[in-house]
C-alpha cells in the first residue's frame, strides 16, 4: 500500500517531483575568509589563524569552473530563487548531494 506522500508524488502533474527536488539540495563544507575585529597593536607571534569552517545547505542554482551558487529558497512553478550566494570553489572542502530518505 502506497503512503500518502507516495500517492501525492504519483499525482503531481507538471510540478517538480520530490525526488528531483531533494536531489538538488546540497551540503557544502567550505573555508571562509576571516577578518578579526579592529584592535590595538598586536605582536605577530600572538596572532593565530581562525578556524572558519562553514557548512551551508541550499539548492544548487548554478556552477562553473570557479564558482558554486546555492540558494536558500526557490519556487516550484518557475525558475526563481531567493537568498542566493556564491562560494569560490578553491574554498570548498566537500559537496554532498542530499538524497531521498537520507
Amino acid at each position: 500500500m502506497a503512503s500518502v506522500a507516495q500517492e501525492r508524488l504519483e499525482n503531481l502533474e507538471g510540478e517538480i517531483k520530490l525526488q528531483d527536488f531533494i536531489k538538488s539540495i546540497i551540503v557544502v563544507k567550505w573555508r571562509d575568509a576571516h577578518h578579526d575585529h579592529i584592535s590595538d597593536w598586536t605582536g605577530i607571534d600572538d596572532i593565530e589563524f581562525p578556524n572558519t569552517l562553514i557548512t551551508s545547505v541550499g539548492f544548487l542554482v548554478k556552477e562553473d569552473e570557479h564558482h558554486l551558487m546555492i540558494a536558500s529558497t526557490k519556487t516550484d512553478s518557475e525558475p526563481m530563487v531567493c537568498g542566493f550566494f556564491t562560494i569560490t570553489k578553491r574554498q570548498i572542502i566537500s559537496v554532498t548531494r542530499c538524497e531521498e530518505g537520507k
